[in-house]
């Protein structure tokens, strides 16, 4: 169904005030993407190491 100039418009302006939320989602599903469908063992291995690291630093 095609959207409206109002749709548009208001489609425009939601994105202009959550671009931040967009990037991060957009990163999520590629990484998510990445994992489930691409990764080698090898490459699993060392995320999980950065992701270990990662969460050793965020404990205080």
């Amino acid at each position: 169904m095609a959207r409206t100039e109002p749709e548009k418009k208001a489609q425009k302006k939601y994105y202009l005030k959550n671009k931040n939320m967009y990037k991060i989602n957009s990163y999520r599903s590629r990484a998510k993407n990445f994992i489930l469908k691409y990764a080698t063992t090898d490459e699993l291995i060392w995320l999980r190491g950065l992701i270990d690291e990662r969460l050793s630093k965020k404990k205080i």
